[in-house]
Order: C-alpha cells, then sequence, then structure tokens
C-alpha cells in the first residue's frame, strides 16, 4: 500500500498533467494529425514490445546472482533496441506502403530513435521497481511527462503538426532515462555468468510472446482503422481511445509496477498470495469501476465543452471507457502469471484470445469506428471471464471469493450511472460546463454514499490500511 501510494502520487500528476496538454493539442492539432501519429503507433507498439527482450521482468524475478543478471540485462536490451532501431528505419517504406500514407515514411523514423533510448532505462528502472522505491520513481516519470507534453505543445504551437507530437514522444523519453540512471545508481560492472544470462533470456522470450500476443490484442484496432477506414477516422479512434487512457488504463499500469515485484517477493507463501490478489482486485475495481462509467457518462458535455471539435469521437469514448474499466480487473491475473513465475499461462491463454478478437475487430470495422468500440468491449467481457477462471483454478480458491470482491463498486457504479442519467433531464438545457459540473458532483457523491451503504467494512478496511501506511 504505501508503494501504491507513491505510484499512485505520481501517476495522478503525471496524468493530470498529461490529460491537459492533450486537451491542448485538442485544440493546435487537427484529426489528421493524430492519425498520422496512429499509423506510427500501430507499428511502434510491436517494436516497442521487443525491446529490451523482456529483460526489465526477468530482472524483477530473478531471486539470485542478481548483479550478473542486471549485467547481462543490460547488452542484452541495449543491443536489441539498437537492432529494432535499425530495422525500424528499413521497415519505414513498407509500413507507409500499407497504410497508403507517404509521409509515414520520415515520420516513423524518426519515431524509432525511441526504442535505443528506453533499451538504456529498462535495467536502472527495474533496479528501482525491484527495490520497491516507488517514492523515487516519482521524480523521472513526473519529468517524462512534463517533457513530453510540453515539447508537444511547444512544436504544435509553432505549426509542426505531427512532428509536435513526435518531438515531445522523444523529449519525454531522454529525460525519463537520464534521471533513472541518476537515482538507480547502478553501473554496469560486466561480471557475467552464462547459465544466469541464458536463463534471463529463457523467461524473456517468454515475457515477449505473452507481450507480442497482448500487442497484437491491444493495437489490432490501430491497424484496422487506418487500413480500412483512412486517416481522419483514425484520428478520431486515437483521440477518442487517449482520454480513457489516460483515466482509467494507466490506473492498470500502477498496478503493474506495484504488484508485480510485491507478487514477486511473495511467490512461495501461497495464503498471502491469494489474500493479496483479491485485496488489488477490490481496490483497483473501487477506481476504475467508477471512473469507466462516470467517464461514459460525461463524455458529451465534456467534448463539447473542452474540444468541440472532437464531439464525433463521443460515442467511440464512451464504450471505450467501459470496455476499460472491464479490462482493469483482467490485469491483475496477467501480474501474477508472470510474478509467480507461470508465463506460459499467458502464451496459452493468448491462443485462446487472438483469433476471436482479430475476427470480431474485422466485423466491427464495418460499421466504423463506432463498431470496432463495441467489438472492443465484448473481447474485453470475454477476457476477463476467461482470465478470472484461470486465475482461480491457479491460486485454487472460489470464484466466489472475486465476485464478492468485485460487487461492492459494480453496484455503486449502477447507482450512480442511474443518478446521473436521472439529473440529465433537467440539465439538458444547461451549458454544457454545467452539465459537466453538475454530472461529476452528483455522481461522485451518489457513487460515495452507495459504497458506504453496501461495502461499510470494506471501505473501513482500506481506511485502516491507509492510516497504518500513512504513519510510516
Amino acid at each position: 500500500v504505501w508503494g501504491t501510494m507513491w505510484v499512485f502520487l505520481s501517476f495522478v500528476l503525471g496524468k493530470t498533467l498529461t490529460f491537459v496538454a492533450t486537451l491542448l493539442l485538442a485544440r493546435l492539432l487537427a484529426p489528421e494529425h493524430y492519425g498520422l501519429m496512429g499509423y506510427c503507433l500501430a507499428a511502434m507498439n510491436y517494436l516497442d514490445v521487443l525491446n529490451s527482450l523482456g529483460m526489465g521482468a526477468a530482472l524483477i524475478s530473478r531471486r539470485d546472482k542478481v548483479e550478473e543478471a542486471a549485467n547481462a540485462a543490460f547488452l542484452i536490451s541495449v543491443g536489441i533496441g539498437l537492432l529494432l532501431f535499425m530495422g525500424a528505419w528499413l521497415a519505414a517504406p513498407s509500413v507507409a506502403r500499407f497504410f497508403k500514407e507517404a509521409e509515414v515514411i520520415d515520420l516513423f523514423r524518426v519515431l524509432a530513435i525511441y526504442l535505443p533510448i528506453s533499451a538504456m532505462s529498462t535495467v536502472p528502472n527495474a533496479i528501482i521497481k525491484r527495490q520497491l522505491k516507488f517514492k523515487i520513481k516519482l521524480i523521472p516519470d513526473l519529468a517524462s511527462n512534463v517533457t513530453k507534453g510540453g515539447l508537444s505543445i511547444i512544436f504544435a504551437w509553432a505549426g509542426f503538426g505531427t512532428w509536435s507530437l513526435i518531438f515531445g514522444y522523444l523529449g519525454g523519453a531522454i529525460v525519463g532515462t537520464i534521471l533513472y540512471w541518476m537515482l538507480a545508481k547502478w553501473r554496469p560492472s560486466f561480471v557475467f555468468d552464462w547459465k544466469t544470462t541464458r536463463e534471463m533470456i529463457s523467461f524473456g522470450v517468454h515475457i515477449i510472446i505473452i507481450a507480442l500476443a497482448g500487442a497484437l490484442m491491444a493495437n489490432f484496432d490501430y491497424i484496422v482503422v487506418g487500413r480500412m477506414l483512412g486517416t481522419i477516422a483514425l484520428g478520431y479512434y486515437v483521440f477518442a481511445y487517449r482520454v480513457p487512457e489516460i483515466i482509467i488504463e494507466s490506473i492498470n499500469n500502477l498496478v503493474d509496477k506495484v504488484a508485480y515485484p510485491l507478487l514477486a517477493q511473495l511467490q512461495s507463501d501461497i495464503d498471502k498470495l491469494q489474500s493479496t490478489y483479491v485485496g488489488y482486485l477490490r481496490y483497483i475495481a473501487m477506481f476504475t469501476f467508477p471512473a469507466s462509467v462516470g467517464l461514459a457518462l460525461i463524455s458529451g458535455p465534456f467534448l463539447r465543452f473542452a474540444a468541440p471539435r472532437w464531439e464525433p469521437a463521443t460515442l467511440v469514448m464512451q464504450l471505450i471507457a467501459l470496455k476499460m474499466g472491464i479490462i482493469s480487473v483482467g490485469y491483475v491475473p496477467g501480474v501474477l502469471y508472470k510474478a509467480t513465475n507461470r508465463p506460459h499461462i499467458l502464451n496459452q491463454l493468448a491462443i485462446i484470445k487472438i483469433p476471436y478478437t482479430i475476427a470480431l475487430l474485422l466485423i466491427g470495422a464495418r460499421w466504423g469506428i463506432e463498431g470496432v468500440a463495441v467489438a472492443h468491449l465484448i473481447v474485453a467481457i470475454l477476457n476477463v471471464a476467461l482470465d478470472t477462471v484461470v486465475a482461480s483454478r491457479v491460486l485454487r480458491f472460489q470464484l466466489s471469493s472475486t465476485l464478492k470482491a468485485l460487487l461492492p463498486p459494480a453496484v455503486g457504479s449502477g447507482i450512480m450511472a442511474l443518478a446521473v442519467a436521472g439529473i440529465g433531464v433537467p440539465l439538458a438545457t444547461a451549458p454544457d460546463i454545467g452539465q459537466l459540473i453538475g454530472f461529476i458532483l452528483v455522481g461522485s457523491a451518489t457513487y460515495i454514499g452507495a459504497l458506504v451503504l453496501v461495502d461499510r467494512d470494506g471501505i473501513a478496511r482500506a481506511g485502516r490500511t491507509l492510516r497504518l501506511a500513512l504513519s510510516r
């Protein structure tokens, strides 16, 4: 909990700045600018999965010969990063031909510089997380977000279009990498053990296979929309995805940063592992369920007030927000498998998930970006159901434990939705900012009140845990 608080503080500050930057950029950039960046990210996300060959995760899970493992991870990650950069440079024309957009060549080649820069931070980042030093992680994470948003706004204001997003992306990576090296206080000693290196590569390969499968499912929508619906449609889709991503999906990344090293330390204590797993599900749902439902409810007045030119993306933003609230439940099992050295389970699950994910997204694209968003929501429901059942078998506990943990925030979010819908009619003629404030105030108060009624004991436990952490 103590670690989560520091990561959450970093998350809140960083994402608040990112959110503000996103709104400013929405007024400075057009849908086609986001669409071009979406083409680049659709390809870059797959290369980024291969970057470092999963060495960060392998180092966090390592229990012996840590120094040798860190040295191996450093050389492997940097070497892979450089190779991927060269591969991206050569592949840029093919990416441009696939998306039928010649501008992608130069954009993608410059963006690919991110790969070796990011690879340089793999080991110091993993060491900080491995030692649960989340307090100092606040500095590089926050500085990276500030740099990324600040540079993007400055260049967008100067009229650089899509290049402003590229420069911000690279600037944030450079600043973050420099600070990780300064704060981790680790330097390579070039002490190697070939057995350890082979073990690291073996673990990393499993992680890479998992991540590639995850990237295929997570980014295939960008490919479908970009290829089948065009640059402007992709621009609207990227922006509609961006806001829920900042508010909701980042909480999942928060869980990974804290839960992974913590569960890795508990992997031999099945009782603590079970209680920690259920606890994470309970507390993450307290945030993500109301956040996803609330964002879906306020998307209309929010876009009309903050970014009028993006109003056509309203329905997509609503559907993506709901989807992200659902997948937050399925995120913790994936962390569990990696932390307990069972990454092969994720590979086996991916074999089941990938075919229906691709099929549903291709079918959904027939109805435009809204159809793709609906397909994403259906996929999320199927994936979470599968992940929850498998996780209960791995930890050998009843599914009722999971359902009991998730029921209070689900009920509270449902009551909140009814309350906001109830005031929607009297506020229909109010200004957009009035609707937005009214929905947020009524929704927040209703959710908190409902949660107190349906889960008073859970809130009391959360309060005691929080007080214990603060007392430190």
